[in-house]
């Protein structure tokens, strides 16, 4: 009975999460269910060639600034990071206030 009752459940969960194919116009449209209903999805390889905006931008433009916007705010971190640490090592090094007993 438990087998049963989890084979239905992984069968709806497939039937759920395939992706559908659809013509409106000549426009091929792939379509894909999950929790929030039906989503227009663009897949890497439609016809077996690469498709490279979708590689790029993730489908978006915006997605795509979003991303570099956030890569740049963390780079930017990480060399302000790195200035911090060599300007207090600098500091350390020219005014000698840790004496660590090596005279």
């Amino acid at each position: 009975m438990g087998e049963i009752i989890k084979e239905d459940i992984e069968r709806e969960h497939l039937e759920k999460t395939k992706i559908k194919k659809i013509f409106i116009n000549g426009e091929r449209i792939y379509l894909k269910r999950n929790f929030l209903g039906w989503s227009v999805i663009h897949p890497i390889r439609p016809d077996g060639k690469l498709n490279w905006k979708n590689l790029i931008d993730g489908g978006s433009w915006i997605k795509l600034g979003i991303v570099i916007f956030l890569v740049l705010v963390i780079l930017g971190c990480i060399k302000e990071y790195a200035t911090i640490v060599r300007v207090a090592n600098e500091c350390l090094a020219t005014n000698q206030i840790f004496n660590l007993g090596l005279k």
